[in-house]
């Protein structure tokens, strides 16, 4: 009976080009090979500057630190005050591992952003999947897989991608949270404070991103009850998810925020402007990209796809059942404000402004894996998907021969 239910779903979709790929479990192996292959490549090819040795030193500090004070601010005093002010979860974490492998250089150092880049891309299936479809996941680990935005965090000695990925993980909990529970105190909400609070200790200011997330989708949730006919849809007090909310962030300030109040009773004003400035441009090749073009030739033939994609998404957002395609959205709006915004006011270099531009490309990336599953479904003719491929393409071609 099982084989006739499989030939009757395939006969009801002639056009899927891939019906294999409704079995997703058979391709869970290939996501970590696809997790590990691309990122190890970008590990093996990336080019150290001074100040990440820099960096590496205040692992060390913390290796051969004899008071609470050096392992909570590896280097103290002795170190480049944006050095000591940037949050500290990487550096004990590539600590830890230079005293487990051999040898005590930077690209010791650097594995932990390779591992966290390689769980980022692994990740993505599964938060993907759960906003959209397991197939629109699939797609979406192997277009990350060799995006060159992405794979290029494993190249620094900065953890900006396992940041990224607690950040996302808090922001799902809460949104769980919102369509499953009615109560105040979830497993949802515990784990998303605690996740937000890693966040805040491996990618510091770039946690305001997820805040931001989080309090929308607070607001939608709050603004689709009361929209709602109440004789069919169970509606929660505002009060109560505000509550909900609330709870959340003081589980993450309890767990992370004791960190940088301490040091900024210790370095006062200067620590948090050095916190929300980041370390010199020359520690991540993301303070490169600049909005204009040359971000648009890093996109690649995806653009048109991406751009394909979010269209659909924008159009689809104003319905209450496409909470996937909303969450995408607020995705793309909130990594936009944060790597413009914090461009403009803290500079390149500001770790708020690496995660947004990151999280803006990690949306374009989800839009695009739409439109491929779109292709492979039979709901968008080839020729269509031709020209929205080729035609911004040849205009991103046409403009770099200028």
């Amino acid at each position: 009976s099982s084989k006739l239910t499989h030939l009757y779903r395939d006969a009801s979709r002639p056009n899927d080009l891939f019906p294999v790929f409704e079995r997703t479990a058979s391709f869970q192996p290939w996501i970590f090979v696809l997790a590990v292959m691309p990122t190890l490549f970008a590990f093996q090819h990336a080019v150290l500057t001074e100040t990440d040795s820099e960096w590496v030193l205040r692992s060390l500090d913390l290796l051969r630190s004899e008071s609470v004070e050096g392992m909570v601010s590896p280097g103290g005093r002795d170190s480049m005050t944006v050095i000591r002010s940037q949050p500290p979860m990487g550096t004990w974490l590539s600590a830890a591992v230079q005293n487990l492998l051999p040898g005590q250089g930077a690209y010791e150092a650097m594995i932990v952003s390779w591992i966290g880049t390689a769980l980022f891309v692994a990740g993505s299936f599964w938060l993907v999947s759960d906003l959209m479809s397991r197939r629109v996941g699939l797609w979406t680990v192997l277009l990350v897989s060799g995006q060159s935005i992405v794979l290029s965090q494993a190249q620094t000695v900065l953890p900006t991608a396992l940041g990224l990925l607690f950040g996302l993980i808090s922001v799902e909990a809460f949104r769980r949270h919102l369509t499953r529970e009615r109560s105040v105190i979830t497993w949802p909400i515990l784990t998303g404070g605690l996740s937000l609070g890693l966040c805040l200790m491996l990618g510091g200011p770039a946690v305001f991103l997820f805040v931001g997330l989080q309090l929308i989708l607070c607001l939608s949730a709050i603004w689709f009850d009361q929209s709602s006919d109440q004789s069919t849809v169970s509606i929660v007090q505002p009060s109560r998810r505000f509550m909900s909310l609330g709870l959340l962030w003081l589980t993450c300030f309890a767990s992370a925020g004791w960190w940088p109040f301490m040091m900024s009773s210790a370095y006062g004003l200067d620590f948090w402007r050095s916190w929300m400035a980041g370390l010199p441009t020359d520690m991540s090749s993301l303070s490169t990209y600049r909005p204009g073009w040359d971000f648009l030739n890093a996109i690649g033939p995806m653009l048109g796809l991406s751009i394909y994609g979010m269209l659909g998404v924008l159009s689809r957002a104003r319905s209450r059942d496409a909470r996937g395609d909303r969450m995408l959205m607020f995705w793309s709006l909130a990594g936009l404000i944060g790597w413009w915004g914090g461009m403009m006011v803290w500079g390149s270099g500001s770790l708020l402004t690496q995660c947004g531009l990151v999280l803006f490309v990690f949306s374009l990336v989800v839009a695009a894996a739409i439109a491929f599953n779109e292709i492979t479904t039979g709901q968008l003719r080839v020729i269509w998907a031709l020209v929205w491929t080729i035609l911004p393409y040849l205009i991103l071609f046409t403009h770099s021969l200028r």
